[in-house]
């Protein structure tokens, strides 16, 4: 069974809210609370979740984003898609020249524009069958358009990233390590052959010397 949940990192558009400073790294980790699962974000925000870079401009720092399964479970935890505001032309706008790169060590996950992160041919695999309590990590950067003509500063966009999640199924478990099991001499069909064989060169051997006589 498949679980999409939704990471809730801010509310959309406050402009009248004082924001902290966007963190550059980011632990989400994936919880289970009476059978509940929850995703948990250690920051309330990072740079690639709500930014603000203007035409030209890269991000200071490398970001890191890193995901762990912190239940009892083997789990499927896979990137789902991140909620853009479409309502939003000028925040589209200011995306389409917004580009991101993801990588996982030096694999390129993706590399485009963020407004096109979604689009299924594009979009980059982030993660794993993680055993209980392993993760995995990928870095991120963010760099804006020299082209893009910014009527004002950049609204402060809190950009919501989805993960989803599955629990591996245990019954389909095969162990390769163990030893194979030859089949018994018993039942080798070698052993009902060749007597049956040898009888049967018997009787032909004393026909045809019978006919001789």
């Amino acid at each position: 069974m498949k679980y999409v949940i939704s990471l809730l990192l801010g509310v959309i558009l406050l402009s009248s809210v004082v924001f902290a400073a966007p963190a550059a790294d980011q632990v989400i980790k994936l919880t289970a609370t009476n059978d509940v699962l929850s995703f948990v974000a250690t920051e309330p925000t990072t740079f690639w979740e709500s930014p603000t870079l203007r035409n030209g401009e890269t991000a200071v720092t490398t970001g890191t984003l890193t995901l762990v399964n912190d239940t009892d479970i083997t789990r499927d935890i896979y990137f789902d898609c991140v909620k853009f505001p479409y309502q939003d032309e000028h925040a589209l706008a200011y995306l389409n020249h917004l580009f991101i790169t993801v990588n996982e060590g030096e694999t390129v996950l993706y590399d485009g524009a963020y407004s096109c992160i979604n689009n299924e041919n594009v979009k980059p695999k982030l993660g794993a069958v993680l055993a209980p309590h392993a993760s995995c990590s990928y870095t991120i950067t963010l760099r804006c358009d020299y082209t893009y003509v910014e009527a004002e500063e950049p609204d402060r966009e809190i950009l919501e990233w989805i993960f989803g999640v599955q629990a591996q199924p245990t019954s389909d478990f095969i162990n390769d390590d163990e030893p194979s099991i030859a089949p018994s001499p018993l039942f080798d069909p070698l052993f009902v052959v060749w007597p049956i064989a040898l009888v049967i060169a018997a009787i032909l051997f004393v026909v045809v010397s019978r006919s001789k006589q």
